[in-house]
């Protein structure tokens, strides 16, 4: 079996650009979940719970969109299930947890390979003015490509 396509944004979220920045276009089609994970009405009590906690990581990663709400519900009912009874949980079941774990670099392997982007001291002027900076190396008319 082949191996799943690594999605944009986690490759951009290691660096793989960097280097390689024309690859970047190969990749202009691939669509991007926009929007925000929203809890389905059908998660209750403790993995209602462990969506509101894993949610704001899950948002500073960017790693999820509003389409991958349903699969990080399944994490939360599996991690869930896991606290309730954790040693009547099959091995298929822990296998799917640890899968959809990776899904969201909630892994080391998995986290190892991303970049996270860190909270900026500065503010959101930043982030509003992100295109403008300047590569201060190349000289004032060179900006940054991101």
């Amino acid at each position: 079996m082949a191996r799943p396509r690594t999605p944009t944004a986690i490759l951009e979220g290691r660096g793989a650009y960097d280097n390689h920045p024309e690859r970047r276009s190969q990749r202009r089609e691939e669509p991007i979940a926009p929007g925000t994970p929203l809890k389905p009405r059908f998660l209750k009590g403790r993995a209602a719970k462990i969506w509101d906690e894993l949610l704001p990581e899950i948002l500073r990663m960017k790693v999820a969109g509003a389409i991958d709400s349903r699969a990080l519900a399944t994490l939360c009912c599996l991690e869930a299930e896991h606290e309730e009874s954790p040693k009547s949980m099959s091995v298929g079941r822990i296998a799917e947890t640890r899968k959809h774990r990776a899904l969201f670099g909630m892994d080391p392997s998995s986290r190892a390979r991303l970049t996270v982007p860190q909270k900026s001291p500065a503010g959101d002027a930043d982030e509003f003015f992100a295109d403008s900076r300047l590569d201060a190396t190349a000289g004032p008319r060179r900006h940054l490509l991101q």
